[in-house]
């Protein structure tokens, strides 16, 4: 009877010390268990009150029973989440010497770029062989990206706004030397135009007023840009627009005068007679 009490308290033995030996590093990996630069590896098993304690250098382990030893060493590893990286920022001027440009700080145009979502925007400078380069920015506010062009991908196209037609006007205001303005001619020719526009359309403004050149070169070679002032005190004084072969194909009225537009000392106040 004994020796068959022994014999399966031996099997029983076996099993659990076959089962915790592999599975120990589960439970020292996260340690430091060094102890006078020899290794101290599930050394010191003490049982006090119940409890059986695994000492060892830097960690303790407190565990009740042999049924906690075996499900602690049952449990998977827990893995820590890698921490996230930032993404690195940079300036628009970084991201320009980056692409070896070297630019005119004097030089450079960045204008916001129109989105429903983040602030791209698009820029052109002049370096110093006064080469010009087009590029788009992936945002103006944390940039990252820049994309360069050899050429403006969207010129200035009559009746239509973007990104890249406001810094070809204030890239042209800040490098031009001259305006143009209208002959006396092409003032009562442009006025006259305008005025059939205007009464034609039905557009009440007030009657008078004066016009100028928008010095632009727009994608059609025909378009010709204009713009004025009306007369008296106009909460929006001030109009601009395209007209391509006689025709209007563009008005609209504004605060201020915009950029490159020339407006001689001596302009008429025109109006229709009619």
């Amino acid at each position: 009877m004994k020796i068959r009490l022994l014999i399966i308290i031996g099997i029983i033995a076996f099993i659990l010390i076959s089962f915790a030996i592999p599975n120990l590093h589960k439970i020292y990996d996260s340690c430091e268990m060094t102890q006078d630069g020899v290794l101290q590896f599930a050394i010191g098993y003490q049982w006090t009150n119940g409890f059986l304690y695994i000492d060892n250098a830097e960690c303790t382990w407190k565990l009740f029973g042999i049924i906690s030893i075996v499900n602690l060493l049952s449990e998977e590893e827990i893995t820590q989440p890698e921490p996230e990286i930032e993404s690195k920022h940079f300036t628009i001027e970084e991201l320009l010497i980056e692409n070896q440009i070297e630019y005119l700080s004097d030089k450079l145009v960045v204008i916001s770029g129109i989105s429903f979502q983040g602030d791209p925007g698009c820029g052109a400078v002049i370096d110093i062989d006064s080469q010009t380069h087009w590029f788009g920015i992936d945002s103006r506010s944390e940039p990252k990206k820049l994309t360069l062009f050899s050429e403006n991908p969207n010129q200035c196209k009559v009746n239509t706004s973007s990104c890249f037609c406001n810094v070809q006007m204030k890239l042209t205001a800040m490098t031009l030397d001259n305006l143009n303005y209208f002959t006396p001619d092409e003032q009562k020719h442009y006025a006259d135009i305008l005025i059939d526009y205007l009464y034609d359309e039905n557009i009440n403004r007030t009657p008078k007023f004066q016009i100028g050149k928008i010095n632009l070169n727009y994608t059609d070679s025909s378009a010709i840009g204009y713009c004025g002032e009306i007369w008296g005190t106009n909460t929006r004084g001030f109009f601009s627009g395209a007209i391509v072969n006689g025709v209007v194909e563009d008005y609209g009225i504004d605060k201020e005068l915009p950029l490159l537009c020339a407006i001689s000392d001596d302009a008429k106040w025109w109006e229709n007679e009619q």
